[in-house]
């Protein structure tokens, strides 16, 4: 089941607010210690590894929904009630009516206890290409508005589908990461502004609310 390029890009821009809150010391940091001329450069590189930790877990993922795919419908159906669920929780948290989507963070702590301190260091970034392989590691960083995106990978498919499911999702937030690293505070107020989240909070209840529709279709089909 391909979900689509543009509805993961929403996601990852729906959760803009999130993304603050979970890396913008990171993106700050880059605004205090990276020369001005090379920020740009090196904010791209970090961005870059981290969309890339989120192709390869969208991969690892999406080839794992394969095979629990050709198992039966019935499991796949339940895995797009779970996708629906997530998406539900993350507008939820937006909104700042339910912060259930952080205890999802939760399970990530066991592999995070390993990579953060190799993630740590890389730092401080003595050199632009230091930020590429901090960028990837920094992308496993317990975070469940990632859980929730990857939880659409599981449903592409493919573990191709999977991959540029994650990537379209990464896309989406790389300008509230570049807003922060360059300290855009226009921008940075923008996807603040409680307006934009409860726009996004809708768009992703609107996406769930569409799972939730094919979910009863095959279901009655069956």
């Amino acid at each position: 089941m391909n979900l689509g390029f543009w509805p993961a890009v929403i996601m990852g821009l729906a959760g803009a607010g999130h993304c603050l809150g979970m890396c913008g010391s990171m993106m700050g940091a880059f605004a205090l210690t990276v020369p001005q001329e090379a920020r740009l450069g090196t904010l791209l590189l970090y961005n870059l590894g981290r969309v890339s930790a989120y192709a390869l877990a969208g991969a690892l993922v999406g080839a794992l929904g394969a095979y629990v795919g050709a198992i039966g419908a019935p499991v796949l159906l339940m895995l797009r009630l779970v996708a629906a669920l997530l998406l539900v929780m993350l507008a939820l948290y937006l909104l700042r009516w339910h912060l259930g989507l952080l205890k999802l963070e939760g399970l990530g702590q066991y592999l995070w206890r390993y990579l953060g301190p190799l993630a740590k260091s890389f730092l401080p970034l003595q050199s632009p290409w230091r930020a590429l392989p901090l960028g990837f590691l920094w992308g496993w960083l317990p975070c469940g508005l990632v859980y929730s995106a990857l939880s659409w990978a599981l449903l592409s498919g493919t573990a191709t589908s999977g991959a540029l499911s994650m990537v379209a999702f990464g896309l989406g937030t790389v300008p509230v990461m570049l807003a922060t690293g360059l300290v855009a505070d226009r921008a940075k107020a923008l996807l603040a502004h409680p307006g934009f989240k409860g726009a996004a909070a809708l768009l992703l209840l609107l996406m769930a609310a569409n799972l939730l529709y094919t979910v009863w279709q095959q279901w009655s089909a069956g």
